[in-house]
């Protein structure tokens, strides 16, 4: 026999940020990868907000060409 379950949807909220998602290593590669300058000189607790700025600052088609092509 099959088990079966009923759910009920009892609240729904929205994630802006998975935390942790993104440490301070991944912003680190991932600014590399856009070619920022001056990485050597950021924090790491101000390399997620950097890698943020940098994307913000390109087209949204390019800026998703180039995470994407970071992440695969």
């Amino acid at each position: 026999m099959r088990p079966s379950f009923e759910l009920a949807i009892t609240a729904v909220t929205s994630v802006a940020e998975l935390p942790n998602s993104w440490p301070a290593d991944r912003c680190r590669d991932l600014l590399a990868h856009l070619e920022f300058e001056g990485l050597a000189d950021v924090p790491d607790v101000d390399l997620r907000s950097y890698a943020v700025m940098t994307l913000q600052d390109m087209e949204a088609p390019e800026a998703a060409r180039a995470l994407l092509g970071f992440a695969f």
